[in-house]
């Protein structure tokens, strides 16, 4: 005996397959983005003539030495 409303045929097989969709959902446009924000930052600092270090604890940004 399962139980009031439960019956044999209700199966994990729907939450095995929900990860799967959330790559071409959600991970595929996140990693688009990224990659157009930080090309577009990158021709930002190109422009201004400054370059950008890591430098601990974070990144500094100066001008180009030549």
């Amino acid at each position: 005996m399962l139980g009031l409303g439960i019956s044999d045929a209700i199966t994990t097989f729907p939450m095995a397959e929900m990860p799967l969709v959330l790559v071409p959902t959600f991970f595929v446009p996140l990693f688009i983005m990224l990659h157009i924000v930080s090309l577009l930052q990158a021709v930002r600092l190109k422009e201004a003539g400054r370059v950008c270090n890591w430098a601990e604890p974070a990144i500094q940004c100066g001008p180009v030495r030549i």
